[in-house]
This record gives structure tokens, sequence and C-alpha cells, in this order.
């Protein structure tokens, strides 16, 4: 379990990582997962967060799309009326010390 803020509520709430994304390798060639899967309890909202935008939608997206629905994430409803939204990150804000290597 882990803890996200989201814009839904400004206290953090419980999350869980439901899917990992085959491994990759970051620039460093240190392996990192292309894309996690991550949702509460009640699977709402689902979140998937990837290394990659155009990666994810080039090689991940069907195999995504399909065990979210599956695994009863998402719905014909849903897609019917285009309820899922990519989200753009690139003005986030991230603290100096977010990407600190610790035990130097």
């Amino acid at each position: 379990m882990l803890q996200l803020h989201t814009s839904e509520s400004s206290d953090a709430q419980p999350f869980w990582v439901y899917k990992l994304g085959p491994d990759g390798k970051d620039p460093f060639g240190n392996p990192q997962y292309e894309y996690a899967i991550v949702s509460n309890w009640v699977r709402y909202p689902v979140t998937v967060l990837v290394r990659d935008p155009d990666t994810f939608k080039a090689k991940y997206q069907t195999e995504v799309l399909r065990w979210l629905e599956d695994q009863g994430f998402i719905n014909g409803f849903i897609r019917a009326f285009n309820l899922l939204q990519p989200s753009g990150y690139s003005s986030c804000q991230y603290a100096d010390s977010t990407f600190e290597v610790f035990g130097k």
C-alpha cells in the first residue's frame, strides 16, 4: 500500500498497486517498471502511471485496457462515454530532495 495525494482530497489516501508493467531500463541501465496500475480498495479512481506516454500508447495501452476491463476496473459504459482521461504531468513541481539517492 502507498499513500497518494489527489485532487479529490487534501489528505493522503491509501492506494494499492494492482499491476506492474514489464521491466524496463532508465537511461543509466537501472531496472524500472514501464507502468503501474494503482487504485484504492473500491477500485475508483484507477490510475495508470507510465514512464513514457508514447511508449505506453504504442506498446502497452491495448493490453492494459483489456486487463482493466477483465478485472472490473472499467466497463463498456466508461468506454462509450470516453471517461478515460489521460493526464499530463509536465508542470509537476518536485522538491530537490524528491529524487535524492539515500545511503550514499
